[in-house]
């Protein structure tokens, strides 16, 4: 079943290439820090060579999009920087569990400054992220969820005045 997401949006290739890694460097019993370390890696490579990619494979994206990060505001890097610090002051046992969330993350992180495409990567995985998050135990779990409302809240205070709160623009 998993195979076939792809069909749903492009963006499931990547999310398949993440879980299949952090499958793989699990079971090889690799440390959260390499692990993290290969997904930031992972990312960089992908930022570098995802334009020459998607015109190798003939993607319609190649034309769509400019593959350098445009405009932004380095709210979204600050706040799931924040999370991903939680996650892992959470623990060994919490980061081989969620280990394909805290990869998604890392990747994503390694990604939010140099293509702008990758958030749409990330927002393929974000349920499972978020859902991990309420995993977390004590005051971690009361941070992020104070973290997640606040980031709502301030994500929509900013469109309060736009119209169609910022998605009729454009």
């Amino acid at each position: 079943m998993m195979a076939l997401t792809p069909f749903i949006h492009a963006s499931f290739f990547f999310i398949l290439a993440v879980l299949w890694s952090a499958s793989l460097m699990t079971s090889a019993r690799l440390g959260p820090v390499i692990r993290i370390a290969l997904f930031v890696s992972l990312g960089v490579a992908l930022s570098l060579g995802l334009e020459w990619l998607a015109s190798a494979v003939g993607a319609r994206q190649a034309q769509t999009y400019e593959f350098s990060m445009a405009d932004v505001s380095g709210l979204g890097f600050a706040f799931w920087c924040s999370v991903f610090a939680l996650m892992f002051m959470q623990g060994r046992g919490f980061l081989r569990k969620y280990a394909f969330e805290t990869g998604l993350i890392g990747f994503y992180l390694a990604t939010y400054w140099l293509i702008e495409v990758t958030a749409r990567i990330f927002e393929s995985g974000l349920l499972l992220v978020l859902l991990a998050g309420l995993s977390l135990t004590g005051w971690r779990r009361l941070t992020y969820l104070s973290a997640v409302l606040a980031y709502g809240g301030l994500s929509w205070v900013v469109r309060v005045g736009q119209p169609a709160m910022g998605f009729g623009v454009g």
